[in-house]
């Protein structure tokens, strides 16, 4: 047994080590050589066996249980070409056992110098030879035949492999090379070297390999693309091949995240645009055009890079990107939430959708894509940034986004094709913007720049010509030629530079409607467009530089748009120009302008205010060149720069001068309302007239000239002005010859007054202009001579006066013969020479240099013995004094030096005496300050002193001057206070001091005033005082000063007046008065109410001068005398008693007359305008006041009344009247057309209303006339005497409505009548209260015949016409006196001329009585004649005698006195008589002339005590007495206020 195992142990052993011995044998075998090479050729039959495609292995060298090498490993594909091939195959065994076989596990593979082949399947379209090995590979690794059940499956696995500098072919002979093969990546041509990569985690059990790629790298050498970096977990798959965690570098481009492209057969590689599906998934992938060039040879020339995220899907053909977040050039930005795009790499032929999000895109980094044209445009635009929708190709989409560049916000909704250039863009949608400069845009902002519009557009192109379509647009902004409109609209075709269609503007500056059509294209220039402006500011758009506003209606049509061109008419129709507060209404305005075939040139302008018409063969661009070089030329003239004109001329090009003449004709037919716009100061009368002409030739030749009935400038004013200017120059040559006149008949000047025989002339010869001039003055011998002559030397003008002087109050003033004044440097450096104006020992002298040449003598300035009376009526201004001044003037542009003397002996002011004065200034050059020191005395007493300084270049304070006064003058206050107070009066002392600048100088101080005297200029009330009045450096301080009126009376004045530099001076000043003068004005002064008031009460004076707010609160007094004008006919000076009136002068002339009877009248009266008065006045019967209902014919009511009135004047001088005065006693004038001038007395009781303007007034007023007449007539009786007797007989008049027109009640009363008649004239009362219009006719008959008519009488028929007695003739002769009377006292108002006219018979009418009368001394001495005019030679009869009176040439004489009132209010008088004419003489019939003296004294009384009582009433008592004594307009002269 132990044999049997003994020898089983070494069977087992001898096994093991046989086997050992095999194994070993086996292995050392296989490190042979030819063992090798057996087993390499034993393999690869094997497996061209299992792979069913042929392998070939060059050699093997296995190293037991480690490597594997394999060298000249090639696989075949099956039609025997190359399909892989491995210069080396190293394979780390990890898993082989000899036992088992059937499992083999290799680490890691490494393949040196691999290469692979890849080739389409014959036959097999979607099948590649790599499709068949891979196929192979799963069969050797695959599971087993199911049908040998006994093998087991070959377990193969390799972990990793290596790829050591691999190649990789695709070659498809079918395919022909790209074009681009060599620079781009050809598809079916590929040749992939220098292959390098690690690959990991290897599944290929399925249909699916699956790989980890780990820096792969490789050339395609053709094309030099690199494939710097492969990273990634790779599948690949018969229809798919992606790329997960990818990180992909090819050239500088890098690509991250995630790639997969899907395919129908690998192949589809070559035609990867449109067969080739890719998904990827970019995160921040950075792409080079060079490196995508390699693939898209399209995009070569890009040369650019783009940064991009997102998510896309597609075929390169039709590509869909998600998320898209693209970055590209220095700022561009574009974020999509979606981005799709066909047709690519062909860009130009891509469909693009593309929704944005806030992205944004820089205009320079567009440059490239877009051409010139596109270019120039958008690149304007600069950063846009943009949100929206695009949809189409680059040349033709639809974009419905918003833009916000660099020029403004756009909205659009638009289809924009450009399918040739850009210029010919076609586009057509809607359209927003937000401040977008368009103008920028455009290229030229002079015309056009930031716009908002909304609207909807159609067109082509975007620059004139191209330009050309339809809009519908509203414009709520656009900024045009220096203004931005405000909300316009348009509707309306444009093509090129021309628009049709209709468009409205509702602008703050200007609101129009306009539809027409207009082109500026110069083929095709004209203008067609009617306009409806409702208002346009042409000040405020820029067009004008004054605020003109324009309304009108305007048609224009016209042909071209130069000046040149310009043919056709523009009229506009019912148009108002307004300028400031001033308005122009123009009905009608024409301008046309045409060309005849001969080419003769007619431009006429026609209106209702101006016509211009200009003739001509000309061209105005030519005419406007041709002006200019001649001014130019005259400026070398002027210059006299002999080189610089030489020069010139020799640069000018001589060429053959067009021939051609321009005839200009103005007839200033009514152009003060255009003057009035712009120029108010200026008017000219109508029909003035201008003409001209301008010559162009050999020689050019300018003339022009006018007439001008009269001009006003402000204060000036010319009368029958002519001017006439002509001059002639030859083109090549420098020689002028020119001359000029100016002469006006007569003028007034301000500060001169009236002057005439106005002239000035002046001939321009060469280098030389003489001149003369002359004016005189009228009403006096005043005048002036200035000749001489102005000559141009270089660079320098000389003046110099020859025989010229004035002649002032008979003296005649001279200028020096040798006189020369020298202008050079350009005015910088005046040079005077002995310019001296003298009459005897009086002189004003200048000699010296004002210049910057501080070694040049000093200008000297001398006045000797010079009367300040001879400017009196130059200046209107009462001065009297002889005036000595010696100064010089040095330095003016460098270091200034000023010293001088001033004396003037005997200063008088407005007839106040003054004293002498005499001071010295100097000028202190290091501080610049003109050291004063002045002082004036009187009567051998220092009334004022002033020292201090003058700084003109100070900033705070210029004027610093000290007064010290002692009894001086007030009067020297009046140019500071003119305006409020005038004629100031008395003397003042104190300390005053000047402060401040020029323009606003400051009085600080207090002066004591004594007799003291000033009128207040808005009452015309002269007030004394005696009292302190403060100055501060703002205010003038009045404290409780007491006034005293012209009476006597009391009132107290306490307040302020504020002032900055004596400007913008207010008013606040509180009064209380009793009995005091408020109020003592003419009409002349003031026509809305004048008179003289007395008055109880307050007073406040509030407010700027110019706004003053007067409140008054007072009771009349006795004394008062008020006069309310109603019939606004303003007195005026009378030069003759009959006035013609034209009533057909043009409105300009009636303008200019009220102007000038203004100006007369203002001159003393008070200007109210500026004023709000607001009195309450309590009226009581001591008051005497007149209603002027119509001056001119007698029409008043006057009286005394009682009531509450309140009176009011707005600062624009409105006056109105409110309240209700009764009347206790009065008289009313009535007049009926200068026939019936009867006095009716007023009767208690009658009230006049007030409520508001004083013209609509209410009146109910009962007025009654009394005349003593026969009642025969009337009563049925006739012939008994009590009828005839002589009965008072009342008319009644009962005034009630409106004061100037009222309705008039008539009745007769016959309360005096003998009671025996009453019953007889109860008949005739029924009879007048049932037929008003015999009551009228009995009226009538009454007042003008004085006596009654006949009952049932035919009119006035039965009144007596014949006999000594006829009323009719009587009344007509009293009628007859009263008008004479009237027209001959217009004469002079001294002068008075009655006449008596009984009758109208031969007899009466030789009986004719005249009284004349002449009052001097203002009325206290009175000449007087009265008497018949009758130089008959026949006897008068003594009517007492019976015996004739012997008449002589005495007779004619008349009656004479010479009567003197010894006290002004006439009750005591003397009176010389000496009379001709014949008295009732019963002792004699010859007529012996008389002569006498008498005195008379004149007293009132009402009954002995007042006979005998007190002489000397008060003056209450006085005008107490006056206000209630019988009123008649005959007798009472309060009439005449």
């Amino acid at each position: 047994m132990r044999r049997f195992f003994s020898l089983l142990l070494r069977i087992v052993l001898g096994l093991v080590v046989l086997v050992l011995l095999l194994v070993g044998g086996i292995l050392v075998a296989l490190r042979v050589p030819s063992v090798q090479t057996r087993v390499a050729h034993e393999a690869a039959s094997v497996l061209t066996k299992k792979l069913g495609q042929v392998v070939e292995i060059g050699s093997v060298d296995v190293r037991p249980f480690s490597h594997v090498l394999l060298e000249g490993v090639r696989v075949l594909d099956r039609r025997g070409g190359d399909l892989f091939g491995v210069g080396q195959v190293d394979a780390d065994i990890q898993l082989f056992s000899v036992f088992n076989p059937r499992h083999l596990h290799v680490g890691t593979l490494t393949l040196t110098e691999p290469q692979f082949a890849l080739r389409d399947v014959a036959g097999q379209p979607d099948s590649t030879t790599l499709d068949q090995f891979l196929r192979a590979v799963k069969r050797l690794t695959g599971p087993p035949d199911t049908t040998k059940t006994d093998a087991p499956p070959f377990d193969f696995q390799v972990h990793d492999i290596a790829l050591r500098n691999g190649h990789f072919t695709l070659d498809r002979p079918d395919r022909a090379r790209d074009p681009a093969y060599g620079r781009s990546i050809d598809y079916a041509h590929m040749q992939v070297d220098s292959i390098y990569a690690d690959v990991s985690a290897l599944d290929w059990h399925t249909d699916t390999l699956r790989v980890r790629v780990a820096g792969l790298r490789a050339v395609e050498t053709p094309s030099q693309t690199h494939l710097r970096e492969l990273t990634a977990d790779m599948q690949y798959n018969a229809h798919f091949w992606d790329f997960a965690g990818l990180t992909l570098r090819v050239g500088r481009s890098e690509l991250r995240k995630y790639v997969r492209f899907e395919y129908h057969r690998f192949g589809n590689f070559s035609d990867f645009n449109d067969s080739m599906r890719v998904v990827t998934q970019l995160r921040g992938a950075k792409i080079y055009s060079d490196d995508i060039a390699k693939f898209a040879p399209q995009l070569a020339s890009l040369k650019d890079s783009v940064q991009i995220s997102g998510d896309a899907k597609g075929y390169v053909r039709d590509f869909q990107i998600k998320n898209l977040d693209v970055r590209y050039g220095r700022r561009t930005h574009v974020v999509a939430t979606r981005a799709h795009a066909d047709n690519l790499p062909r860009w130009r032929e891509s469909l693009i959708d593309l929704r944005l999000q806030p992205s944004q895109v820089d205009a320079a980094d567009l440059r490239r894509f877009l051409p010139p044209a596109a270019n120039r445009l958008v690149q304007r635009l600069g950063l846009i940034k943009l949100n929206g929708q695009f949809v189409g190709f680059y040349n033709d989409f639809v974009g419905k986004a918003s833009f916000n560049t660099a020029l403004g916000q756009v909205s659009t909704d638009l289809n924009l094709k450009t399918k040739s250039d850009f210029d010919h863009a076609v586009y057509e949608g809607t359209v927003q913007s937000t401040a977008f400069n368009l103008g920028k845009f455009l290229g030229d902002e002079s015309m056009i720049r930031d716009i908002t519009l909304s609207g909807r557009v159609r067109g082509t192109g975007f620059v004139p010509p191209i330009a050309k379509g339809h809009a519908v647009v509203t414009v709520p902004a656009i900024w045009l030629n220096g203004y931005r409109y405000h909300n316009l609209s348009l509707d309306g075709d444009f093509a090129g530079q021309g628009f049709k269609g209709k468009v409205t503007a509702n602008d703050p500056a200007v609101q129009f409607t306009a539809t027409g059509d207009f082109n500026l294209d110069p083929r095709h220039q004209h203008i067609n467009v009617s306009a409806n402006v409702n208002r346009a500011n042409l000040g405020t758009l820029g067009l004008l530089p004054t605020p003109l506003i324009v309304s009108t209606t305007a048609r224009v049509n016209l042909r071209g748009t130069q000046l040149d061109s310009l043919l056709g008419t523009a009229t506009l129709r019912n148009s108002t120009f307004r300028l400031r507060d001033q308005r122009l209404d123009l009905d009608t305005l024409d301008v046309s302008s045409t060309r005849s075939r001969q080419g003769q040139r007619r431009v006429s302008l026609r209106s209702e205010l101006v016509d211009l018409t200009a003739n001509g063969r000309f061209e105005t661009a030519a005419v406007t060149r041709d002006m200019e070089v001649l001014w130019h030329e005259y400026r070398l003239n002027f210059e006299s720069n002999a080189a610089a004109t030489a020069a010139y001329y020799r640069r000018k090009q001589q060429r053959r001068l067009p021939n051609y003449e321009v005839d200009l004709e103005l007839n200033l037919k009514h152009l003060n309302p255009v003057l009035n716009l712009f120029m108010p100061d200026l008017q000219v009368a109508d029909h003035s007239r201008l003409d001209g002409s301008f010559r162009q030739g050999e020689t050019s030749i300018l003339q022009l000239g006018g007439k001008f009935d009269s001009i006003w400038y402000g204060p000036v004013h010319t009368v029958a002005t002519e001017f006439d200017f002509t001059t002639s120059k030859p083109p090549y040559q420098p020689e002028v010859l020119a001359q000029a006149s100016v002469t006006s008949d007569r003028q007034i000047l301000p500060g001169l007054g009236r002057t005439e025989k106005f002239v000035v002339e002046g001939v321009w010869d060469q280098q030389k202009i003489n001149f003369s001039t002359s004016l005189a003055q009228s009403g006096t011998t005043n005048r002036a001579n200035i000749n001489g002559s102005l000559e141009f030397l270089p660079r320098t003008v000389q003046v110099v006066f020859r025989q010229s002087g004035l002649h002032l109050l008979d003296k005649e003033y001279t200028i020096a013969a040798d006189n020369v004044v020298r202008i050079s440097d350009y005015g910088r450096q005046i040079d005077i020479q002995n310019f001296v104006l003298s009459n005897g020992n009086q002189r004003l002298s200048a000699q010296g240099v004002i210049s910057p040449d501080a070694h040049q003598p000093p200008l000297k300035l001398d006045i000797a013995n010079f009367e300040l009376g001879t400017l009196n009526s130059v200046i209107n201004q009462r001065l009297g004094g002889r005036v000595n001044m010696q100064a010089t003037v040095s330095g003016i542009y460098n270091q200034l030096a000023i010293s001088g003397t001033l004396a003037v002996d005997s200063l008088v002011y407005e007839g106040t005496p003054i004293g002498s004065v005499a001071g010295r200034g100097d000028w202190d050059n290091p501080s610049g300050q003109l050291r004063v020191n002045l002082d004036v005395a009187r009567q051998q007493q220092r009334v004022l002193t002033v020292t201090g300084y003058l700084a003109p270049k100070s900033e705070t304070q210029q004027f610093n001057l000290t007064g010290e006064l002692a009894d001086a003058p007030v009067v020297l206050a009046q140019p500071f206070l003119a305006g409020i107070l005038n004629n100031l009066g008395g003397t003042g002392e104190g300390s005053l001091h000047l402060g401040g600048m020029f323009s606003a100088p400051t009085l600080a101080g207090a002066v004591d005033v004594k007799d003291g005297r000033f009128t207040f200029g808005y009452l015309g009330t002269t007030y004394t005082f005696a009292d302190r009045i403060t100055f501060t450096t703002s205010t003038i301080q009045l404290q409780n000063i007491r006034l005293r009126d012209v009476q006597g009376n009391q009132g107290t004045v306490d307040g302020v007046i504020t002032h900055q530099g004596f400007q913008n001076m207010r008013l606040s000043l509180n009064a209380s008065f009793r009995k005091f003068q408020v109020l003592s004005t003419t009409r002349r002064d003031n026509d809305l109410y004048f008179g003289t008031a007395y008055a109880t009460g307050t007073a406040t004076v509030r407010g700027p001068t110019d706004d003053l707010v007067v409140e008054v609160r007072a009771t009349s007094e006795a004394g008062t005398r008020l006069a309310l004008p109603l019939d606004n006919a303003a007195k005026a000076q009378q030069a003759s008693y009959i006035k013609f009136v034209n009533r057909n002068l043009p409105d300009s002339v009636l303008r200019r007359q009220a102007i000038t009877a203004a100006t007369v009248a203002a001159q003393n009266k008070v200007d109210l305008s500026g004023i709000q008065l607001n009195m309450n006045l309590t009226v009581t019967p001591d008051a005497y006041l007149e209603i002027l209902l119509d001056e001119a014919t007698g029409d008043v009511i006057r009286g005394a009344a009682t009531g509450q009135l309140r009176l009011n004047i707005d600062t624009r001088g409105d006056f109105n009247m409110y309240g209700q005065v009764e009347i206790v006693r009065g008289a009313y004038n009535f007049t009926l057309q200068g026939l019936v001038n009867k006095e009716f007395v007023v009767r208690p009781g009658g009230v006049i209303t007030w409520n508001g303007d004083p013209l609509d007034g209410q009146m109910n007023v009962t007025a009654t006339y009394t005349q003593r007449t026969s009642l025969a007539p009337i009563l049925q009786t006739a012939g008994s005497g009590a009828g005839a007797a002589v009965v008072p007989v009342t008319a009644v008049m009962n005034l009630t409505g409106p004061l100037l027109l009222p309705t008039i009640k008539l009745a007769l009363e016959f309360d005096d009548a003998p009671s025996s008649l009453q019953n007889d004239l109860a008949a005739f009362i029924a009879l007048l209260r049932n037929d008003e219009q015999e009551l009228n006719r009995q009226v009538f008959s009454l007042l003008v015949f004085r006596t009654l008519s006949p009952q049932n009488a035919n009119g006035f028929s039965s009144i007596s016409l014949t006999g000594q007695g006829n009323a009719v003739q009587n009344s007509l002769g009293q009628i007859i006196s009263s008008q004479l009377g009237l027209l001959t006292s217009q004469i002079d108002p001294n002068l008075e001329i009655d006449f008596n006219i009984n009758g109208l018979t031969a007899e009466q009418l030789q009986a004719l009585q005249v009284r004349l009368s002449y009052s001097f001394l203002n009325g206290r001495l009175r000449l007087t004649r009265e008497g018949g005019i009758s130089n008959s030679s026949g006897n008068t009869i003594n009517p007492t005698t019976g015996l004739p009176y012997t008449t002589g040439q005495s007779s004619l004489l008349g009656d004479f006195s010479l009567e003197y009132f010894l006290r002004p209010d006439g009750k005591f008088r003397a009176k010389l008589r000496y009379e001709t004419t014949p008295r009732d003489n019963i002792v004699t019939t010859v007529n012996q002339p008389r002569a006498g003296i008498s005195l008379l004294q004149t007293k009132e009384f009402n009954n002995l005590g007042e006979l005998f009582g007190r002489q000397n009433p008060s003056r209450r008592e006085r005008d107490t007495r006056r206000a209630r004594q019988v009123l008649t307009v005959e007798e009472d002269k309060r009439t005449s206020l």
